[in-house]
């Protein structure tokens, strides 16, 4: 039975090769050749819309196990307590770290290898634009920052935004190379 698959693939393919070749139109070749360039060029803007939608959602996850806006479904305090033995600036760096952290820890594994191309490319403006998008939005639902602080938070939102892009880009790729 077998023998008989493998042949009857073979004829098709002798036939396949026998036939005349046809032409396809220019405007198929051009509609497929650009639907290509789009997924493998994706803009900065699409790339960045999406961590901003993987921000949210996982940013208000974040946010439940968060004392400071009263939210936390924990109803205790999270890691203040152990952040805050070393001050409010390693407190505020850390908060800034895990907010923007764990968001950006999520994006590395849902991104496609184009997207994470372009993201790589851009890193460091998309975190800081993000990370200040963040604090903005939590100085509009009546968060009070200091300056000095919010700087703290900023700088720990990106560095921790950038560590875990790597982090879990090297969990992924190590993931790919056990599959093979």
């Amino acid at each position: 039975m077998k023998n008989s698959k493998k042949t009857n693939w073979e004829s098709e393919f002798a036939e396949f090769l026998k036939s005349e070749p046809v032409e396809v139109p220019h405007k198929v070749t051009e509609t497929i050749i650009s639907k290509i360039q789009k997924e493998l060029n994706p803009s900065f803007l699409q790339v960045f819309g999406k961590i901003s939608s993987i921000h949210l959602i996982i940013g208000l996850v974040t946010l439940m196990f968060c004392p400071q806006f009263d939210i936390s479904i924990t109803s205790q305090v999270g890691l203040v307590p152990y952040l805050m033995q070393f001050g409010h600036e390693v407190c505020t760096f850390g908060c800034g770290a895990i907010f923007v952290g764990t968001s950006l820890l999520a994006s590395s594994f849902y991104l496609k290898p184009e997207e994470v191309k372009v993201l790589k490319r851009h890193e460091l403006l998309q975190l800081l634009v993000l990370s200040s998008l963040s604090l903005g939005f939590f100085v509009a639902l009546g968060a009070e920052v200091v300056l000095s602080l919010g700087i703290i938070w900023l700088a720990g939102a990106t560095l921790g935004g950038i560590l875990s892009l790597n982090l879990g880009w090297t969990l992924r790729r190590l993931q790919y190379r056990e599959a093979l």
